[in-house]
């Protein structure tokens, strides 16, 4: 994963990754957007079921349109 992260221009090391992916590190709003869009995944894919309310389902909608 690290190196299509690279090629789309956002330098970031293996345990960074590690990191997301054992949820010890925050990642912040424009990050998930660049994270989706390089997986090819909605912005819905990479939360926790948990936090899908009505709330951040309308967050991630207005996301979408500003990265997209």
């Amino acid at each position: 994963m690290g190196g299509g992260i690279a090629r789309r221009g956002w330098d970031m090391a293996r345990d960074t990754i590690a990191k997301i992916d054992g949820r010890t590190r925050w990642v912040a709003d424009f990050e998930m957007v660049f994270l989706a869009e390089v997986l090819g995944v909605g912005l819905d894919a990479l939360l926790p079921a948990r936090t899908k309310t009505a709330e951040v389902k309308a967050c991630l909608a207005k996301l979408e349109k500003k990265g997209g």
